[in-house]
């Protein structure tokens, strides 16, 4: 995901774009439309009763939805809400549950590009006019449709050569790094146990002195 929002940057640097998640995306999602989304998806009763099971054995009542959902008749009570983070189906729910978001960008809002990981998405467009539209008809979309709400702490429309923070890297059209505090922890966190890893992050995101230095650091942690 990060590589490909890197090429969206540099590609798009003339443009604008929108970079949004959903607020407190797991404890939100629909039961109901949730479990008529699965339907669409497969037909074998079996699965589908196996599925409602594992739906139903997570509540979270104290989430407030935008607005119940289309596929919600308005004559029934509100549905349970929440997904448990972590249950080994919540990812493979998270991903049925947001393609309906990711068709109606692709196919209605037609950004010039497109990336969402998880519930973390960015949209590219040509210019300001364009951006702003998809924030606010994609904004709507995810509230009328699926009783969802954007996190205003990082819903934003800015031009592409501004930095973008996304997924704990900061990218510009022409480089990216690791966000400072993930900087941070790197560097206080790091041991012989994670320094593989570690070194691979920071060979990916960081500049290469940087990555000079975690080397020099390794090696005076084997002396």
């Amino acid at each position: 995901a990060i590589k490909r929002t890197q090429a969206n940057m540099y590609a798009y640097r003339e443009g604008w774009l929108w970079r949004s998640d959903i607020s407190k995306f797991f404890d939100n999602i629909d039961h109901q439309t949730l479990s008529y989304l699965l339907r669409t998806k497969t037909k074998d009763q079996s699965v589908l009763r196996l599925l409602d099971r594992v739906i139903a054995s997570y509540n979270c009542p104290a989430s407030q939805p935008a607005s119940q959902p289309a596929s919600q008749p308005a004559s029934q009570p509100a549905s349970q809400r929440g997904m448990p983070i972590g249950n080994l189906t919540s990812q493979i729910f998270a991903n049925i549950y947001l393609n309906e978001f990711d068709q109606f960008v692709l196919h209605s809002l037609k950004p010039a590009a497109y990336v969402r990981y998880g519930d973390d998405f960015v949209l590219w467009c040509h210019n300001e006019w364009l951006a702003r539209t998809a924030q606010i008809v994609g904004t709507q979309f995810l509230a009328d449709e699926l009783g969802l709400t954007v996190n205003l702490q990082h819903d934003r429309v800015q031009p592409v050569s501004k930095r973008l923070a996304y997924l704990g890297v900061e990218l510009w059209p022409s480089g990216r790094r690791l966000q400072p505090r993930i900087a941070r922890r790197v560097n206080a966190n790091l041991n012989l146990g994670n320094a593989a890893s570690y070194h691979s992050l920071i060979n990916q995101h960081q500049p290469r002195l940087y990555g000079r230095k975690i080397i020099w650091k390794i090696f005076d942690m084997v002396d």
